[in-house]
């Protein structure tokens, strides 16, 4: 297959994964950018919202829904933690030309979580149609939680952990914890590609309304939460208090001598 012809059968699935991952990346440390976090998902919503009017009845929807989330996961993890191919060394491993490949199948094998969220919801669409985005919400922190859970658990990269900079924007976890967190920055940035992308007016006003009403609520909480703590500091006595995080450098972290 030619670059042309791929471009054409699977530029839509690249480019809505790719964009998404890397603008999701980019949302974390030591990036600046922590706001993309509540569009970073749009271009994989557009992707979705224009395919489930073409393809919803064909069999390979599956197939690409899987993999534009897939690529997506693959950018985001590959630009979230290519720092591990340079910590490593400092462990003093001798084969290091097992690093790269290492580094690569954790990648791989981390984005196969957004990977079964996107054949998820592939799936839910074909089934369901176009209504069935809804879900969407829902089953992303669905799969950051399975993720997050088990043996081979890995909790980097739950998207609302993104905005622990911004008191005011992370009050929620007092009420609904992390990955309910989560769940409120996809369906934020679902309002927003359905405000821009919807094939209706009516789906396009009422999710432009819904943004406002849930982005309007989520500011004030977390607003006043910050103002009622801020108050409630003034009355009280103040301690000092240290928190002490053992600092192992990887060079001799596995030395006997040091055990």
């Amino acid at each position: 297959m030619s670059i042309s012809s791929f471009a054409r059968e699977w530029g839509r699935e690249v480019s809505a994964g790719a964009l998404s991952g890397i603008m999701m990346a980019l949302s974390f440390p030591p990036y600046p950018a922590r706001v993309f976090v509540i569009f970073a998902l749009v271009p994989l919503f557009w992707y979705f919202i224009t395919e489930s009017r073409e393809r919803r009845l064909k069999t390979d929807f599956l197939k690409r829904g899987f993999l534009a989330c897939f690529i997506f996961g693959t950018i985001f993890f590959g630009i979230l933690l290519h720092w591990i191919a340079n910590v490593i060394p400092d462990s003093n491993v001798t084969a290091r030309w097992v690093l790269a490949p290492g580094v690569s199948l954790l990648v791989i094998y981390l984005a196969l979580f957004p990977g079964l969220f996107g054949l998820a919801l592939a799936y839910l669409i074909k089934r369901y149609g176009f209504g069935a985005l809804i879900a969407a919400p829902g089953l992303f922190p669905l799969a950051e939680m399975v993720r997050s859970s088990g043996e081979l658990a890995f909790s980097w990269g739950v998207i609302s952990s993104a905005l622990v900079k911004y008191p005011f924007a992370i009050q929620g976890l007092a009420l609904y914890g992390s990955y309910g967190l989560s769940l409120v920055l996809v369906l934020i940035n679902l309002l927003l590609a359905l405000a821009l992308f919807a094939p209706s007016l009516r789906w396009k006003t009422v999710s432009l309304a819904l943004l406002v009403i849930i982005c309007g609520g989520h500011i004030w909480f977390g607003i006043e939460r910050v103002r009622d703590y801020q108050e409630l500091s003034g009355k009280i006595d103040r301690s000092e208090i240290a928190v002490v995080q053992p600092n192992v450098g990887l060079d001799v972290k596995w030395n006997p001598e040091y055990k």
